[in-house]
């Protein structure tokens, strides 16, 4: 049995499809319009403030005058729902494509607008938990009224930002941030148990028992993916759209583990491991590689996740006769070329 046979095909979804919004709200955005709103006199250098994680935002303005951990929370919800008031081309490729499932750290709503457009209906998570976010599924109902859409649910690892969530958004802030990648861990690496009542015995359920028994046994059936972590280890993950930083201990934690099992079983395995792809720009003499897009792709390829590099000439060709600022633009500018539909569409076709 090899990837392609398994049952779900998975978008990982970054804040790069928001990038056609006409209100497009990067994070270099959103520090900016917070410091315009707590820190008036602001002395921050801009390439410095970018470094910072959105998990310590916390710290990084409730110190000043008048302002409070709920103000800072209050605008950075006002400020994404205004940036997310309508979907673009990109979230209608998703959500109609070779994809059944999307996870995305967003914390918008655009690709459930995108998939349920003029059906008139309306979606909550299917999770009852409140500070963290390890099964908060959206199953979308069908949609008649938008043919070809792929998409049975979306997954929000990192919480959300609307009403209907029910969440506060814990990476911007870092304790809660701290608190959910723990619930991660014990889901990851440590044993779960469950009594049973008549025998009084304790049996094994952990994830490296799933995973040895669907790689290593004869049994076809794929574990049941009841979080979006398990999509991990069972299901073929596209990752598009998507920077990776480093900060991100959650998701490179669930790598790692995955690369560690893998290496554990290779000599037992007797099906193909599922298959993980990260797409990016290449390195060109035109449009280089900045050295953390290399140390991020080195990275990736030595946990067995492979790097789909894009050509970005090719990318580059397609707009060309665009007004020659905007090209003059993109010939310094290289990740502006993450911003263009056509590198989208290429890695769709991938």
């Amino acid at each position: 049995m090899t990837s392609k046979n398994l049952k779900t095909k998975v978008l990982f979804a970054g804040n790069g499809f928001n990038c056609l919004n006409s209100n497009y709200l990067s994070w270099q955005m959103l520090l900016d319009k917070l410091m315009k709103k707590f820190v008036p006199n602001n002395i921050y250098d801009k390439d410095v403030l970018s470094e910072i994680p959105a998990r310590f935002i916390n710290e990084l303005f409730c110190y000043e005058p008048n302002c409070s951990p709920y103000k800072i929370l209050h605008e950075v919800r006002q400020l994404v729902i205004d940036s997310s008031s309508e979907y673009s081309i990109l979230h209608e490729m998703a959500v109609k494509s070779k994809y059944s499932e999307i996870i995305t750290t967003n914390y918008d709503v655009l690709f459930e607008k995108a998939a349920l457009a003029n059906s008139g209906k309306s979606i909550r998570p299917q999770s009852s938990e409140r500070l963290h976010s390890l099964y908060r599924c959206k199953n979308l109902p069908e949609n008649k009224k938008n043919s070809g859409v792929t998409i049975e649910k979306i997954w929000h690892p990192h919480g959300g930002l609307t009403k209907n969530d029910g969440i506060i958004n814990f990476t911007l802030w870092n304790p809660l941030y701290l608190s959910n990648y723990q619930k991660i861990c014990e889901k990851v690496f440590r044993s779960q148990y469950s009594q049973n009542e008549d025998e009084k015995i304790l049996i094994k359920e952990n994830l490296y028992e799933q995973i040895k028994n669907f790689y290593c046994e004869n049994n076809s059936d794929v574990p049941d993916k009841d979080t979006w972590v398990k999509h991990f280890y069972f299901s073929d993950i596209d990752f598009i759209g998507y920077s990776l930083t480093f900060d991100e201990i959650d998701i490179w934690s669930i790598l790692s583990s995955r690369s560690n099992y893998m290496n554990k079983l290779e000599k037992e395995k007797i099906r193909e491991w599922n298959r993980l792809r990260f797409f990016m720009l290449a390195d060109t003499p035109e449009f280089p590689m900045s050295p953390k897009e290399k140390a991020t792709a080195l990275l990736l390829e030595k946990m067995k996740v492979e790097v789909v590099l894009v050509d970005p000439n090719s990318i580059f060709e397609k707009i060309k006769h665009a007004s020659p600022s905007k090209v003059n633009c993109l010939k310094t500018n290289r990740g502006r070329l993450y911003n263009i539909e056509e590198y989208y569409r290429k890695c769709f076709d991938c």
